[in-house]
């Protein structure tokens, strides 16, 4: 027994070093108010049995416990070995605070505790928090006009719903103003002010008596409300006071005006704009053209724009009218179109090159003079293939190479004439390029023999097919398409190809195979046939003109029939290939579903069908024993009470 006493004895001085208290973590709110409680909440662990001690909650800045603040004291705490504790700590805040800190938290201020390590006592947060002074909160909540438009001059009453979410109470000043957005900002308009005493917590609702300014332009606004809109109350939060009401709001006018007066004059072939203003209605202004013509060249939009590129000199005159409202009023313009005064003149200098195999264009620019223009070849000849029009476009094909020169002469709107000559040179292609541009669309299942195209380098090309091509068809190396397709769709394929000279050139483009559908393929059946309340129903679904496998869904979003199911056909209980609905209706009902089935070419079908179920005028017809059945799904059980009953009467027997 002695051993074993000093063994003890020995030991006990390493179980007393272990102690030691860990500050895990400590949160409080990001506001704090003065003279009112809060919840802080609070993490430590010990790492060795340890008697009752107290902490400390601190107000400290940049995490330092230099100058900490006591906020409050806490404790008696019990720490279980090896456990952590998460507390929340409920403190009044003293009235004497106010500022900017983080809250931290320190354990065994007095030191009662010994521990092998007294640096991690102590704990910061990372976040900031405020302490202010108990303050009225004004929240605006909603704002209400009586109506959605008024007409200038008019009084509006508004509903302003607020509640003063602080701490003491407070006279809140309620403005209402006009916005032309759905944002509040100072530069809205104050139409309407009041006050109200709201207590803390409580809620308030008065009503507003605004007035439409009789100077305030007609159109579209949001009502909204502003609080406490001079900054004249202290208050918790400032970032709430406003609220805006969700419908728009119209302001209109008995009368409506044409403002602009006066279009000034455009001239020749340089762009013209001009914005139409008006005033009244609704502020929903809608411009048409009365009467007369604007000016070749130039368009006018509902909005009130008049703009385009004049192409013609002369004195037009039109007639503009605004509608907005049910009001109308117009205004006739009268502009001169002035000429620039500069001389008719070709001022294209020479035409590109074409390619030959190519599509060419090339539009021929002149200068100067009035439009409209008009081109005429008149000598010389162009490359075969090309033509050219009164435009003053080359464009084609050109189906050879060389040089080509040709003449043309072009005549203005006044007679003024001007003459030039041009010179184009078909060359060859240096560089082999696929031609990729409209799908190339084959029939389902039936023998396709489609030319790829290419155009460049020297002829003949090497083709290659880079990815697959659709099922059922094949690329040759002469670029036939071939074959007969088994998959409905539009399918991408990358093909190559190469020229046949020493240094070939090669190209590759992804061109599109659509393989038109086969309208043959069907769902046959038609309407459904009611099922009876509480008796066995069943239809087989059916296509035609399919391709084997036919796959049978509900389509994504429909459910079948309550009390009903659905089954692939097997051979037995119906055709493979098709589908089988069977169960039993409990109730009436009208209940659509959407079924989808898929052929193994990729063709689609959708169908909708309605399932009606109507009870007998016998409340569940003579058809009732038509449930028994040995199928997967089937409400035999409807049955089995009347077998048992009868089996225990005949027993009783």
């Amino acid at each position: 027994m002695l051993r074993w006493s000093l063994l003890l004895l020995v030991a006990a001085p390493s179980v007393a070093s272990a102690q030691n208290l860990v500050a895990l973590d400590v949160d409080a709110p990001p506001e704090l108010v003065a003279g009112r409680s809060a919840d802080f909440d609070v993490a430590l662990i010990s790492d060795g049995t340890t008697p009752a001690f107290s902490a400390q909650l601190l107000l400290v800045r940049d995490g330092q416990r230099a100058g900490a603040i006591l906020l409050a004291p806490f404790g008696p705490i019990t720490a279980p070995s090896g456990l952590r504790q998460d507390l929340t700590v409920t403190r009044t805040v003293p009235t004497n605070l106010a500022g900017t800190y983080q809250i931290a938290m320190l354990l065994d201020p007095t030191n009662a505790v010994t521990e092998s390590n007294e640096f991690d006592n102590f704990v910061a947060s990372d976040a900031y928090l405020t302490v202010r002074a108990p303050a009225p909160n004004a929240v605006a909540e909603s704002v209400t006009p009586a109506a959605n438009t008024a007409r200038i001059g008019d009084a509006l009453s508004v509903d302003v719903s607020l509640r003063n979410a602080g701490e003491i109470a407070g006279t809140i000043d309620v403005a209402v103003v006009l916005s032309r957005d759905d944002v509040i900002d100072p530069d809205d308009l104050e139409i309407g002010r009041t006050t109200a005493n709201v207590a803390p917590g409580a809620a308030a609702s008065p009503t507003v008596t605004a007035m439409i300014p009789p100077s305030l332009r007609a159109g579209t606004y949001r009502v909204g409300v502003v609080l406490d809109p001079d900054g004249a109350l202290v208050e918790g939060r400032e970032n709430d006071n406003t609220a805006i009401a969700p419908a728009p709001f119209t302001v209109t006018w008995d009368t409506l005006t044409l403002d602009t007066a006066v279009a000034p004059d455009p001239t020749l072939t340089i762009p013209y704009e001009l914005f139409l203003a008006s005033r009244g209605g609704d502020g929903d202004y809608t411009y048409t053209l009365a009467s007369g013509a604007l000016p070749d060249g130039l368009a006018l939009s509902a909005a009130g724009r008049i703009a385009g590129s004049p192409t013609r000199t002369g004195p037009f005159t039109f007639e503009v009218q605004v509608a907005s409202n049910g009001l109308t009023d117009s205004v006739t313009y009268s502009v001169d179109v002035h000429p620039t005064n500069a001389p008719l003149e070709i001022v294209q200098i020479d035409v590109l090159p074409a390619f030959k195999g190519l599509p060419y264009e090339q539009r021929l620019v002149v200068g100067g003079g009035e439009g409209p223009y008009t081109w005429t070849l008149t000598g010389g000849a162009l490359p075969p293939g090309l033509t050219f029009d009164a435009a003053g476009v080359v464009s084609g094909v050109p189906d050879d190479i060389g040089v080509y020169g040709f003449d043309v002469l072009v005549e203005d709107f006044r007679g003024n004439m001007d003459e030039g000559r041009f010179e184009v040179e078909v060359i060859f292609a240096s560089q082999v390029l696929v031609l990729s541009g409209d799908p190339t669309v084959v029939p389902f299942g039936e023998d396709v023999d489609v030319e790829l195209a290419a155009i460049g380098g020297v002829p003949p090309y090497e083709w290659a097919a880079l990815t697959a091509p659709p099922p059922g068809l094949s690329l040759s190396l002469d670029g036939r398409l071939t074959g007969t397709p088994t998959e409905v769709g539009e399918f991408k394929m990358r093909v190559r190809a190469e020229d046949s000279t020493n240094d070939p050139s090669t190209d590759s483009a992804l061109i599109t195979v659509l393989v038109e559908d086969d309208p043959a393929f069907a769902i046959v059946n038609g309407p459904l046939e009611p099922a009876t309340v509480r008796a066995r129903y069943e239809v087989v679904f059916e296509t035609v003109g399919g391709v084997e496998p036919i796959e049978w869904r509900l389509a994504p979003g429909s459910v079948t029939p309550e009390g009903f199911f659905l089954e692939a056909g097997d051979g037995d209980a119906a055709p493979v290939g098709t589908l089988r609905l069977y169960g039993v209706a409990f109730r009436e009902m009208d209940q659509p579903f959407i079924l989808r089935v898929e052929d193994g070419a990729g063709r689609r079908r959708e169908a909708v069908f309605v399932l009606s179920a109507r009870a007998t005028s016998g409340g569940g017809g003579s058809e009732g024993c038509r449930c028994t059945t040995d199928a997967p799904g089937s409400p035999a059980w409807l049955a089995a009470p009347l077998v048992l009953l009868f089996w225990l009467r005949r027993r009783r027997r």
